[in-house]
């Protein structure tokens, strides 16, 4: 049994959505058929991880292993949610936001982002199909 005090780190799938259509993605059965269904965490749901329920939390991590967190409608709001930990961390394909958006993302100052980015503008639509590479670099 865990000691919840001594939880430093939880990693958060706070959705199933994706604008990518990546060929390995656990998302899809071998007949390229959506397994997962299609939902958000409320952003209430996620409001319940904080330090009053995780005492020792130091950062939050939103991977992408069932969907983008950027597909979230609140994402911003997430980040902004966890300004009481060390850090928060979000890993993205970076294509379904623009620019202007990543601009009100960098001002959460805990906030980190992992761009996963799969090959260069000759090879990425192999591995991250249905996204922007252009859009990814900007």
């Amino acid at each position: 049994m865990y000691d919840i005090d001594k939880i430093e780190s939880v990693i958060v799938e706070a959705t199933s959505y994706c604008n990518a259509r990546c060929p390995q993605c656990d998302r899809f059965d071998v007949k390229n058929n959506t397994i997962v269904p299609l939902k958000h965490l409320s952003i209430e749901t996620i409001k319940k991880i904080n330090k009053n329920s995780f005492p020792g939390l130091k950062t939050v991590r939103f991977e992408g292993n069932c969907g983008d967190i950027l597909n979230h409608p609140k994402a911003l709001e997430i980040a902004q949610c966890f300004e009481n930990v060390d850090e928060v961390i979000f890993t993205t394909n970076a294509s379904i936001r623009n620019s202007k958006y990543f601009e009100k993302l960098a001002k959460v100052k805990n906030l980190k982002i992992i761009f996963s980015i799969d090959g260069l503008k000759d090879t990425n639509h192999l591995y991250r199909q249905n996204t922007d590479f252009q859009k990814i670099i900007e």
